[in-house]
């Protein structure tokens, strides 16, 4: 071989070798950088994730590159709500009273019954059922005279007897400012009232009795005090706006008689609150 071709062979095979040494890297490829990162979940210590790097590979300076971990935790829930007073779910009240009616002089004694449930804590809807009662006597002094003790003795004839009875039956509906101690309350009831009227006088033997009913409506306010957990002592002020009437045959004159009564007044009811 002759001396120019022994030349461009060591040329040729220099260049190779250097061609080959720039094509290897110690620095990450990018299809390593691309590969997606692994991750695993804390089998202990729930709500925690690991983020791991791809595929163990070498750093430009010679080693491996290092892991990162990542922690992810879960938000924590908020709060529970401070706790509400609690509010019945209904309450039962029996209560006496009186009512003074406005064309009577005699005042009524009262006794009933009421039932309310709570559609929201500051409304509840419920029904009433009371009984209103007035007797009335007139007598007259017939005698004096003085017993073998010294006391002065009277006799005395009655001479007529009156009874009258009012039942009002209502829906109510009341509006209640929630509280633990006192409870105050507005309301309005509406239904039918109905009347029995008797009387008799024994003078000349002549007795009547008489049914009268008709609409009607109330309008009250009170307040219900706490004297025990289920107990409260309930006082209330109440007005009453009702015209009752009978229809009957009059068979001494031979025609219908319409007879109507106004049973207005005002009155006051207490009683015990239970709640349920």
């Amino acid at each position: 071989m002759s001396p120019r071709m022994l030349f461009v062979n060591v040329v040729l095979g220099v260049s190779v070798l250097a061609r080959m040494g720039s094509a290897e890297t110690q620095l990450p490829s990018a299809e390593g950088a691309a590969r997606p990162a692994f991750f695993a979940v804390s089998p202990e210590v729930p709500g925690v994730s690991f983020e791991l790097a791809p595929a163990p590979m070498y750093a430009a300076g010679g080693g491996l590159a290092t892991m990162q971990v990542r922690r992810y935790y879960k938000t924590p829930p908020p709060p529970p709500p401070p706790p509400r007073a609690h509010q019945p779910r209904s309450l039962f009240v029996v209560r006496g009273g009186f009512f003074d009616a406005d064309n009577v002089s005699e005042e009524s004694w009262m006794m009933g019954l009421k039932a309310v449930g709570n559609v929201s804590p500051m409304f509840r809807l419920g029904g009433t059922v009371d009984w209103q009662w007035r007797t009335n006597s007139t007598r007259t002094v017939t005698s004096t005279a003085i017993d073998g003790a010294g006391n002065v003795v009277q006799s005395s004839r009655t001479i007529a007897e009156s009874q009258s009875s009012l039942v009002p039956l209502m829906a109510v509906a009341e509006f209640v400012l929630p509280s633990q101690g006192v409870q105050p309350y507005v309301g309005v009831g509406g239904g039918w009232e109905f009347m029995y009227v008797e009387a008799f006088d024994y003078t000349t033997g002549f007795g009547y009795a008489a049914h009268y009913d008709g609409p009607g409506w109330q309008l009250y306010g009170g307040a219900d005090f706490l004297v025990a957990p289920n107990v409260r002592l309930n006082a209330e002020v109440f007005h009453n706006e009702a015209t009752v009437e009978s229809n009957f045959y009059d068979p001494y004159y031979g025609y219908a008689t319409e007879q109507r009564i106004d049973a207005d007044g005002t009155g006051g009811r207490f009683g015990l609150s239970f709640a349920f």
